[in-house]
């Protein structure tokens, strides 16, 4: 029973077909928003990030990528998508992203969550996430270029009142209807390593604002990916950015689809808690609202199967409605993600196993 499943583009797919998949043949890595979903592919990245990866960028190779020599490996998350591939960016990894979902797991409320328990909590999981010494290991890591996304907020949602929000929230929905552009609601603000700046395209109606980042506005690009709406207070004053306030970058790009924006196009790697890409937050609630093929063509996508996910606890990934339905039980909350995390290191053998072997090809899916 395969517990990973492993679809491609056509781009993606010939290429596999033709050469194989190596570390070198990675153009980009996205990472997608999703709370605590993240932990049932922990695992799957930690083998990317700390054992496929280096295979060949490590050791001497090094200098050959800083002499440009190979091309370093772009990386762009929204929300925990950003967390987490900041942590992948530091020196150790793997340890980097145990660090961040143990943080994540032990978050702990009473049982009605204060708004200065949640500003107490993120601060602690940012803490240990990007403490000052780590900030550099980012910043000038040999083969990395981090980028995380927000959303500069307009209209409603641009005023920090509880009325405005509402309004704003409300807003979004209406568009979702119809399937409007979000260019009137939000700037997409993309935050990135200044030594290599990634190509980016306009998409139609969303003005996109590029951020270097420095030691200066790393930590608060994190926490304005991560705004969560009613959840956190939006992001204001950060160092490069225009004025104004930033928001989740979730909103605009739940799951990140690299071709709306990413004008490279080499091949991108997407672990992935889910099979499908949905575009924003709002579109969510449509079943029908999923990337196309044709916007995947060159991406390769690493899931966990439904036999995976079935055997969770619960038969689900972990979510964030978790802190409701265990209200006042932290423990027995933290228990079940803790499980769900463990056994997706499952996730990162199988990797590990196809990309090492001889009939990946024959293992892909299309979308």
């Amino acid at each position: 029973m395969a517990l990973l499943e492993i679809s491609a583009g056509a781009k993606a797919k010939r290429h596999i077909q033709e050469h194989g998949l190596k570390p070198q043949d990675i153009q980009a890595i996205f990472g997608a928003s999703g709370a605590a979903k993240w932990l049932a592919i922990y695992g799957l990245d930690r083998a990317v990030f700390e054992q496929w990866l280096p295979q060949y960028f490590d050791g001497e190779k090094n200098d050959a990528v800083i002499d440009k020599a190979i091309s370093p490996i772009k990386l762009y998350g929204t929300s925990v998508g950003a967390w987490k591939l900041a942590a992948a960016c530091q020196a150790d990894p793997g340890p980097s992203l145990e660090r961040l979902a143990n943080a994540y797991i032990n978050q702990s409320y009473g049982r009605k969550a204060k708004p200065a328990e949640v500003v107490y909590q993120t601060e602690r999981i940012l803490d240990t996430l990007m403490p000052e010494n780590k900030l550099d290991e980012l910043l000038q890591h040999p083969y990395l270029r981090y980028s995380c996304g927000a959303v500069k907020c307009h209209s409603f949602l641009s005023r920090e009142k509880s009325f405005s929000l509402a309004l704003g929230m409300s807003e979004g929905f209406v568009r979702s209807v119809s399937n409007k552009n979000y260019g009137a609601m939000f700037d997409r603000a993309v935050f990135s390593d200044a030594r290599d700046l990634p190509e980016l395209k306009d998409e139609a109606g969303v003005q996109t604002q590029h951020i270097p980042l420095s030691q200066q506005n790393l930590r608060e690009a994190l926490r304005a990916s991560a705004a969560i709406p009613y959840i956190m207070d939006p992001i204001s004053g950060i160092e490069g950015a225009s004025e104004g306030l930033y928001r989740d970058g979730g909103l605009l790009d739940y799951h990140p689809i690299p071709s709306r924006f990413w004008q490279a196009s080499g091949l991108v790697l997407y672990p992935h808690f889910y099979n499908y890409l949905v575009p924003n937050w709002f579109d969510k609630f449509y079943a029908s609202r999923k990337a196309s093929a044709k916007q995947l063509d060159n991406v390769i996508m690493l899931s966990p199967s439904a036999e995976f996910v079935a055997a969770l606890p619960d038969g689900r990934l972990p979510d964030r409605k978790d802190f409701s339905i265990y209200k006042g039980r932290n423990e027995i909350r933290q228990q079940r993600w803790r499980q769900a995390m463990h056994a997706s290191t499952q996730l990162g053998e199988e990797f590990l196993s196809w990309v090492n072997g001889d009939d990946l090809a024959a293992k892909l899916k299309d979308f």
